[in-house]
């Protein structure tokens, strides 16, 4: 159970972490969710319809790199290295996030009370799924909103076992 575990997370990093720094411009809704975090670093109000918490782990993560928050995302293919942008920090934060999905998943079903080869292949289906990998290796929410689902389940799981 441990080895399998400890094998699937090191797994899930490797996975959501090869060649992260690829592509290294701005890439789809990027656009928004790396302005909204430079606008925090600015601390300039802005107005936002959804709730700041997955941009303010970007900005959390932008602000551990020492980075003041310049480049405001404004246009798809701008280049990060150009403009001197920390991205690979700003993308670990969901790719770590996306990473802890996997083992959480695998936790899950091994407190269902699942056997070993179910909980692998559970938590192997999404280690494997391009659709994850895609957007947690990105400056996107998702994957904080998957991540922080799945701790609830574990949790709800838990707490009725």
């Amino acid at each position: 159970y441990k080895l399998a575990l400890t094998l699937i997370t090191i797994l899930a990093f490797i996975t959501r972490f090869w060649h992260i720094n690829h592509p290294d411009q701005v890439v789809f809704d990027e656009v928004h969710f790396g302005k909204f975090a430079s606008y925090y670093l600015q601390r300039t109000y802005f107005f936002d319809v959804h709730p700041p918490f997955g941009k303010l782990l970007f900005a959390f993560a932008g602000w551990l790199v020492g980075y003041k928050g310049e480049f405001l995302f404004d246009n798809i293919g701008d280049s990060y290295i150009a403009n001197n942008v920390p991205y690979v920090a700003y993308r670990a934060m969901p790719a770590t996030m996306g990473a802890l999905t996997v083992p959480t998943v695998f936790l899950i079903m091994w407190e269902s009370g699942y056997s070993l080869p179910a909980c692998i292949v559970s938590a192997g289906l999404l280690l494997f799924d391009n659709a994850h990998i895609g957007q947690t290796r990105l400056i996107l929410l998702d994957a904080t909103l998957v991540f922080f689902m799945a701790v609830s389940v574990l949790c709800y799981v838990r707490f009725y076992k």
